[in-house]
């Protein structure tokens, strides 16, 4: 069984109070705010060895109010689906729908996300185009 760490971003007091077990807390109280929750996920990759026999997870504080997914569904989903190197999560389907692939998407509201991600992928030497990335239902 692959071993499973979700982590929940929190801005503030009220943020942190949401954060549930087995939920992990992730701090982003004096992040910078232009770059919303990529600093803390950047933060903790870099400040940690991760381990390839676990699944990580970063939730925004609006995950459930956005997706209707509790947590617990997140990592019953995720033990199901542990063959997988990646699990997306979405509370837009129908806009990603619009899009080749969740990058191109999160272009259109985060300007030069798809930049950053590639340098993080380039980084870890793993070898994808982000914008070369055409994705579906099935993939």
């Amino acid at each position: 069984m692959t071993n499973i760490e979700l982590r929940q971003i929190f801005y503030d007091e009220n943020t942190y109070r949401t954060i549930k077990s087995p939920v992990i807390p992730l701090d982003n109280t004096n992040g910078p705010r232009d770059w919303f929750e990529f600093w803390p996920i950047l933060k903790f990759l870099f400040n940690h060895e991760l381990k390839s026999s676990y699944h990580y997870g970063f939730f925004s504080p609006k995950f459930q109010e956005k997706t209707g997914y509790t947590m617990n569904e997140v990592m019953d989903i995720v033990k199901k689906n542990n063959d997988y190197d990646l699990i997306i999560f979405s509370h837009s389907w129908e806009l990603l729908s619009y899009y080749k692939n969740p990058w191109e998407y999160g272009e259109t509201v985060h300007p030069g996300i798809i930049y950053e991600n590639q340098k993080l992928i380039n980084h870890a030497g793993i070898s994808i185009d982000l914008n070369k990335i055409v994705n579906c239902c099935k993939n």
